[in-house]
């Protein structure tokens, strides 16, 4: 009875925890992931829809920038040819000079200076007048390549001579004879407000998004903040991809460490790079006010919905307690008729109670069978050690005095190396049957463990019990074992009556058997005392 209780015992965490409970938590999970599975799956489908979304605009808005930039160098470059053809025949007249480059920089005002260098690369003409350039020699990359190359060309960023960081647009100056007089340029000053803040300044946004160009090395030659004109971000991943020739967008982590969605396209007239980028946390964050939203018009209908799980629970858990209940009293006599009384209204319930009702008749003969099993060794159907401590309290109460006779399998480390451990197993079936063979109905046999037996000869003296012990050696040499040969034991005895208590009988045994063993085995010998 006491086995049942222990099978059937609950801890006091799990007897708080009912069906009742179960099933309640279990809608409420079941509810939980559902609600979160499709939550998560709409705000991941709304957020990679809108993330494609202000990507997709990002690139557009960035090749159009990019085409509108493109417009206004071609145009740049046109005014700077007609101020090139008029010069071509008046370049030597100072008026003229100052006249054009006047006119570049007023007319436009698209221009941060104009100049007109010789051939000589001496600066013959500048506006506005005040920069008091006229007369200097050029030096500078810019100046210094539109002199050599005498192309129409826009210049990457550098310092000119004055010091001033800049990009130039420049047009050569030929006499109608096919001379080289010089070049006109115009100039926009990129740490100072020019007209690429016209052209880019203005974005559609107003949450973080911002344009910024670089040039064919990757150096800023527009940000919205200044001071960052002139850094080089080649690093920039979409910098690289549109450096390359490349028009598209992707979701990057630009220079400082902050996640972007950019769009960027290459400018055909010069090769720079437009890239037209916006925060990704500005999408996040009406993301998240939208789900913080949902999760407020949810709450209404989510108490709903607990109550009456809460009542379904109640109408389902009932018979299972009244069931519950009852397996708690197993043993009881009133535990039938407390099953039959029980409202199985639904079906595994009802199959439930038939098979409690079957149950009370077979949980005493389970639990006998239970008891024995837990007494044997299940490979030789000996008693294992808490079969002995059985027999020894038996013994005690009864006060009987008895041998104890220990055996030990001689070279049985050989049978299993030389045959295998299953025939090691049928040998040690083999010598359990010859002990049973060989003893009395009062005689206790068990198995200590591996190949080591032991006999307890209930009022037996030393005499005695070394009459079974031969007669047990003599049976074992004269039958052959699953080896297909005889197998021999070593024995040791000592009786109970010569000893303070079991513990000490069994070591005098066993050093007896370990006496046998050293003076040859396949021999029975007495413990000393």
């Amino acid at each position: 009875m006491a086995h049942a209780k222990h099978a059937f015992g609950e801890s006091r965490f799990m007897s708080r925890l009912d069906l009742q409970k179960l099933t309640l938590l279990l809608a409420l999970v079941a509810g939980l992931l559902t609600f979160g599975n499709s939550f998560f799956a709409g705000y991941s489908s709304q957020r990679d829809q809108l993330f494609e979304q202000t990507l997709e605009a990002n690139r557009a808005y960035a090749r159009k920038l990019a085409d509108t930039t493109d417009q206004f160098f071609l145009n740049s470059r046109r005014e700077l040819a007609y101020a090139a053809e008029v010069l071509s025949t008046r370049f030597a007249d100072p008026s003229a000079r100052d006249n054009e480059t006047e006119r570049l920089k007023l007319k436009s005002e698209q221009f941060s200076r104009a100049v007109i260098v010789s051939a000589a690369g001496e600066i013959v003409s500048a506006s506005p007048e005040s920069t008091d350039l006229v007369g200097l020699k050029v030096n500078s990359i810019g100046a210094t390549r539109a002199l050599k190359e005498r192309i129409p060309q826009t210049s990457d960023p550098y310092i000119a001579t004055d010091g001033t960081y800049l990009i130039a647009v420049t047009h050569p100056i030929f006499a109608p004879d096919g001379r080289y007089l010089g070049f006109i340029s115009a100039s926009l000053f990129l740490r100072e407000r020019n007209a690429l803040h016209g052209l880019l300044g203005v974005h559609y946004y107003r949450d973080g998004s911002y344009l910024y160009v670089v040039d064919t090395q990757g150096r800023l030659i527009f940000h919205e903040d200044g001071k960052r004109v002139g850094q080089n971000v080649s690093s920039n991943a979409v910098v690289r991809q549109v450096l390359s020739g490349q028009e598209g967008s992707q979701r990057v982590i630009n220079t400082l460490g902050v996640d972007m969605l950019a769009g960027f396209a290459p400018m055909q007239s010069t090769g720079w790079g437009i890239i037209a980028q916006r925060p990704t946390a500005a999408i996040t964050a009406k993301l998240e006010q939208l789900a913080r939203t949902t999760l407020l018009n949810a709450v209404p209908f989510t108490l709903i919905s607990l109550a009456v799980f809460w009542w379904l629970s109640i109408l389902i858990s009932r018979p299972i307690r009244a069931l519950a209940d009852t397996a708690e009293h197993w043993g009881a006599p009133e535990a039938a008729s407390r099953i039959s009384m029980v409202n199985s209204w639904y079906f595994e319930v009802s199959r439930l109670k038939v098979a409690m009702l079957a149950g009370v008749s077979l949980l005493q003969q389970k639990m006998g069978a239970l008891e024995a099993a837990s007494m044997t060794d299940p490979l030789t159907g000996l008693r294992n050690r808490r079969g002995l401590e059985l027999a020894l309290k038996q013994f005690d109460l009864l006060d009987q005095h008895y041998a104890a006779v220990t055996l030990d399998i001689d070279h049985f480390k050989q049978v299993n190396d030389q045959h295998g451990h299953d025939v090691g197993d049928a040998v040690l079936r083999f010598l359990a049957e010859i002990m049973k063979e060989c003893s009395r109905p009062t005689d206790v046999l068990c198995r200590m463990g591996g190949e080591e037996f032991l006999m307890l000869l209930p009022e037996t003296d030393a005499a005695g019990a070394s009459i079974a012990a031969e007669r047990l050696l003599a049976r074992l040499r004269q039958t052959a074992s699953p080896t297909g040969v005889p197998v021999t034991a070593s024995i040791g005895i000592a009786c109970s009556d010569r000893y303070a208590s079991p513990d000490a009988t069994f070591k005098a045994a066993d050093e007896a058997l370990y006496q046998a063993k050293r003076a040859g085995r396949d021999r029975v010998v007495l413990a000393s005392n």
